[in-house]
C-alpha cells in the first residue's frame, strides 16, 4: 500500500462539542484507513476504447474523409436573410449541426429590404442569444475551419470585437428572391421570420411539401406576415389574427428531447415575444410556454407525404440549441442514426490547490470549520461518498500558487504536502489529475484588456515564461505522487490567448486535452469537440456549478441529445462564493450536484475522466458512416472505426428489436444507444404496436 500525505486535523471546532469533535476525527481517519486498505492506491486504468491515441498512431487511423458527407445523404437547402445577423447566425448553427449528421447541406441568400427596428423587442432577442451565453455561433463557427492546424479557434477578445465589426448586417435598398428549384432538395429549412417574401413560391413550395418535402421553419414567426395564406402549410387556424405577447417559459409536452419528462423551463431560458397563434388539431406541439392557456413554440405537422416543423420562438439559433436542430431533423425519418461522443466527466478546477488559510463566515456558520478544515472534513468525505455510491471518476485540475508572478522562477512548492493528499485521493478513486495552470493567472500578453469579470488578473511579459510556467506546474503536479501523467489542461478562468494554445501544442507533448467551454464570452476559450492533427483534443466543458441554473440545464438537455455528453465544473470553495454557492448552503448544493449525476446516469451516460472522454472524442471524430433503410431494416457502413464507437439511433413509431454488429441500450423512448464494433452494422425494427413474431 502507497504511503500518503495526511493533512492536520482541526483542534478547537467552536461549533461542536469536544466529545463529538474527536469521534468525527477519528472515525474520519479510519474511514480514510480503510477506504485504502480496501482498494488499494492505483493509479487510472484505461481499456482500449478509452485510451488517447499517440500522434503517430493518430496519423494511422485518422480518416482522411472524417466529417466528410456521405453521397446518398439527404439534401437540405438553407434560406436566410442575408442582411440580418440573427438569420446568419442561424443558418450557421443549423448547416453545422445537420452537416455533423451527415446531411448535405446548401444556402440560398435571401436580400430583405426591411431594416430590423432597434426598438422591437423581438428583433433584440433575434440579434443577441437569451440563453446564457454571448457566444454568437457564426463566428465561432467559421474560426473552427482553420482550427486544426493553427488553433485559430480561440477567442481573443480583440479579435472578436473585429469580427463583430465585420459581421454587420448592410440592409438591401430593395427585396431580392432567388430562384430556387425545390424539386432538388429533400428539405428546406428557413432562417428568417418574415416569410411574407416568400408569398410568390407559396404554391411551389406547397406542392413540394404535399409531395414529400421536409420544412423547417426555424427563424420564428412574424407578425406582419399574413398567416391565412400560409395557413395550410404552417397548420395555423387560418381565421385568427395573431398578437405579440411575451414568452418567459417552456414545457415540452411531447419526448422530442430525451430526457424532458414534462420538463419546465424559466425565463433564464426563453424571454422575449412570439405570435400567440392558435395552431390546427392535427398538429403535434412539441414546446409551448408553460401557462394555463399555453402558446405554442414548436409544431410538428403531417401534409400529405410531407412533413414540416414550425418554430414560433428562438430555440434554434444558439450552440446549446443543437439537440433540438437534431431531433427535428431525426423526426423526417423512420430511423436515423448519427455520431455521439458518450461520455460524463465531472471536473473539479483548483484541486488539489493552496487552501485558504483561517476563517470564512459560510463555513463557520455551518460547520465551525477552518477552511482548511471543512476541505479535509467535509467537502472531500461528501466528494469521496458520491463518487462511491454512483460510482462515478473526477478529473481535477491542480494549481501549484496563487502568487501573481508572471516573471522569474517558478518554483514555489509550499502546498506540496496537501496537494500530495489530495491527489492521492483523487487517483484511489479512479479519477485524474490534470493542470490549471501555475498560479491561476490566464495565458495572456501584456496589454490584452480583461473583460470586467476578470480584471485585476496579471498578464505576462512572454510566451517564454508561460511556457515556463506550464512546465514548472506539470513536473510539480507529477511530482505529488507516483503514477501521476498529466496530460489534461484546463486554462485560468477559462481565458487563453491564441499565441499561448499555439506554443503549448507545439513544445508541452505531456498536454493531449486542452478543456475550454462550449459556450461563453469574448474573452473565455470557447471551443467545438475536436481533435487537431496531431491527435490533440479539444474537450469543452458544458456546464458550472453544482447547483445549475435552468440555462445550462437547457444546455445539458441539448447536448445529451446532439452529441450525448455531459461535461460538469466545480470547485472546493464554491462554498466560499456567493454566487457560486447559490446562498452558501453546502447540503443544498450537494442536492443539486447529485440531481444532475442521477440524471447522467438516467439517461445512461459512461462515466469517464477528461483524457478517456479525449479518447472517446477521438473516435468520434474520426467516424465517417452512410446509413440505408429498406423497409424495417437499417444498414450502417463505418468508415474509420477504430475500436469501438457509438452512435444515437432515434425512431419514429419503431422500435429495435435486433442489432447485428453492435449492441444498442434505450435512453429513453425513441432513443437508442448504438455501441457500433463492426465496420457493418445490421439493425431490425418494428412498429411499436407489432411483436418480432408479427413481422
Amino acid at each position: 500500500m502507497k504511503m500518503i500525505h495526511k493533512i492536520k486535523k482541526p483542534n478547537n471546532l467552536k461549533a461542536l462539542g469536544v466529545e463529538t469533535v474527536v469521534f468525527v476525527l477519528l472515525f474520519g481517519l479510519l474511514g480514510t484507513l480503510l477506504l485504502f486498505e480496501q482498494k488499494g492506491y492505483r493509479a487510472v486504468t484505461n481499456t482500449s476504447e478509452s485510451t488517447l491515441i499517440d500522434e503517430d498512431r493518430w496519423y494511422e487511423v485518422k480518416n482522411e474523409n472524417a466529417g466528410a458527407v456521405a453521397a446518398n445523404a439527404p439534401e437540405c437547402l438553407v434560406l436566410r436573410s442575408a442582411g440580418e445577423r440573427y438569420s446568419r447566425r442561424l443558418s450557421e448553427n443549423i448547416v453545422y449541426t445537420l452537416n455533423s449528421l451527415n446531411v448535405n447541406v446548401s444556402v440560398k441568400d435571401f436580400y430583405i429590404a426591411a431594416e430590423p427596428d432597434p426598438d422591437d423587442p423581438v428583433q433584440k432577442n433575434r440579434q443577441f442569444s437569451i440563453r446564457g451565453t454571448d457566444d454568437p455561433t457564426v463566428e465561432n463557427t467559421e474560426a473552427e475551419k482553420t482550427a486544426d492546424e493553427s488553433a485559430a479557434d480561440v477567442n481573443d477578445a480583440a479579435t472578436k470585437d473585429s469580427a463583430d465589426a465585420a459581421e454587420q448586417p448592410t440592409v438591401p435598398e430593395k427585396t431580392v428572391i432567388p430562384e430556387i428549384d425545390y424539386q432538388s432538395y429533400d428539405e428546406i429549412a428557413v432562417c428568417f421570420s418574415d416569410i411574407s417574401v416568400m408569398e410568390q413560391d407559396i404554391e411551389k413550395l406547397g406542392a413540394w411539401l404535399n409531395g414529400g418535402g421536409h420544412l423547417i421553419f426555424a427563424g420564428g414567426l412574424d407578425e406582419k406576415t399574413d398567416l391565412a395564406k400560409w395557413s395550410d402549410i404552417l397548420g395555423t387556424e387560418p381565421e385568427q389574427e395573431a398578437a405579440p405577447v411575451l414568452a418567459d417559459s417552456l414545457r415540452f409536452n411531447t419526448d422530442l428531447l430525451a430526457g424532458t419528462n414534462d420538463r419546465e423551463f424559466s425565463d433564464d431560458v426563453i424571454s422575449g415575444e412570439v405570435l400567440e397563434v392558435a395552431v390546427r388539431k392535427d398538429c403535434t406541439v412539441h414546446i409551448s410556454t408553460a401557462e394555463e392557456t399555453p402558446v405554442p413554440l414548436l409544431w410538428e405537422r403531417k401534409s400529405e407525404k410531407g412533413q414540416v416543423f414550425v418554430c414560433n420562438a428562438d430555440l434554434m439559433e444558439a450552440k446549446n440549441d443543437r439537440g433540438i436542430i437534431a431531433a427535428v431533423h431525426c423526426r423526417f425519418y423512420p430511423v436515423y442514426a448519427y455520431p455521439v461522443i458518450n461520455a460524463s466527466v465531472y471536473c473539479i478546477d483548483d484541486c488539489p490547490s493552496p487552501i485558504p488559510a483561517g476563517y470564512e463566515k459560510n463555513v463557520v456558520a455551518q460547520y465551525g470549520y477552518t477552511v482548511g478544515d471543512f476541505y479535509a472534513n467535509v467537502w472531500m468525505p461528501s466528494m469521496q461518498r458520491i463518487a462511491d455510491e454512483y460510482g462515478i471518476k473526477y478529473s481535477t485540475f491542480a494549481v501549484q500558487t496563487y502568487d501573481n508572478n508572471t516573471s522569474g522562477e517558478f518554483g514555489n512548492t509550499d502546498n506540496r504536502e496537501s496537494a500530495a493528499y489530495y491527489a492521492s485521493l483523487i487517483l484511489n478513486m479512479g479519477g485524474e489529475v490534470g493542470i490549471h495552470g501555475y498560479n491561476h493567472q490566464p495565458l495572456v500578453l501584456e496589454g490584452y484588456k480583461f473583460d470586467k469579470e476578470n480584471e485585476g488578473y496579471t498578464a505576462w511579459p512572454n510566451v517564454m515564461s508561460m511556457l515556463e510556467s506550464v512546465k514548472s506546474v506539470i513536473k510539480y503536479t507529477e511530482g505529488l505522487t507516483d503514477d501521476l501523467y498529466v496530460e489534461a489542461y484546463v486554462a485560468p478562468s477559462n481565458v487563453l490567448s491564441n499565441e499561448a494554445l499555439t506554443e503549448m501544442i507545439s513544445q508541452i507533448e505531456n498536454l493531449r486535452i486542452y478543456a475550454g467551454v462550449y459556450t461563453g464570452t469574448a474573452d473565455q476559450l470557447v471551443q467545438e469537440y475536436k481533435v487537431l492533427s496531431n491527435g490533440v483534443v479539444y474537450c469543452p466543458r458544458l456546464t458550472a456549478d453544482m447547483q445549475m441554473e435552468d440555462s445550462e440545464w437547457w444546455t445539458q438537455l441539448n447536448e445529451l441529445n446532439y452529441h450525448y455528453i455531459e461535461s460538469n465544473f466545480i470547485h472546493p470553495d464554491d462554498i466560499l462564493d456567493e454566487q457560486r454557492s447559490d446562498g452558501g448552503d453546502f447540503d443544498q448544493m450537494l442536492s443539486g450536484y447529485r440531481q444532475m449525476i442521477e440524471w447522467n446516469r438516467s439517461m445512461g451516460l459512461r462515466d469517464t475522466t477528461i483524457s478517456e472522454c479525449g479518447a472517446a472524442v477521438q473516435r468520434y471524430c474520426n467516424l465517417n458512416y452512410t446509413q440505408n433503410i429498406d423497409g424495417d431494416t437499417m444498414t450502417l457502413k463505418l468508415d474509420g472505426l477504430i475500436d469501438t464507437a457509438y452512435m444515437m439511433v432515434r425512431t419514429n413509431g419503431k422500435k429495435i428489436v435486433s442489432v447485428d454488429g453492435g449492441e444498442v441500450s434505450e435512453c429513453s423512448d425513441n432513443v437508442y444507444i448504438l455501441e457500433a464494433k463492426s465496420p457493418e452494422i445490421t439493425i431490425k425494427t418494428v412498429e411499436k404496436n407489432e411483436s418480432l413474431f408479427d413481422s
